[in-house]
């Protein structure tokens, strides 16, 4: 079990050491100063996101859901049982999935 250990821990130190050649990522030293000073501003949401794009999002949004709705209830796809029967009786028997016979049994 110990051999076992040591090889995941040799595995791991490993891994870590492969990483070494890789340079660290420097920040912007100017990013801190920016960002206090966006909060000590106050800067409204309204400077951030301007009201005309937001009014867009939000009506192309309801637009989606309408369309939506509309597809879904105006589907030429009828529910009337009628309406699958006849579908079902103008396919040839030997093209029907016998499945679908039994569970409509």
């Amino acid at each position: 079990m110990s051999n076992l250990r040591k090889s995941k821990e040799e595995w791991v130190n490993d891994t870590i050491e492969s990483a070494g050649f890789f340079k660290k990522a420097d920040a912007n030293p100017f990013i801190f100063a920016k960002i206090l000073s966006r909060i000590k501003s106050g800067e409204k949401l309204n400077d951030i996101i301007p009201l005309r794009k937001a009014a867009l999002g939000f009506l192309s949004i309801l637009l989606l859901i309408a369309l939506n709705y509309s597809a879904l209830m105006y589907s030429p796809v009828s529910k009337n049982s009628e309406t699958q029967t006849v579908a079902n009786s103008e396919v040839i028997p030997s093209q029907q999935n016998p499945y679908l016979e039994i569970l409509s049994r």
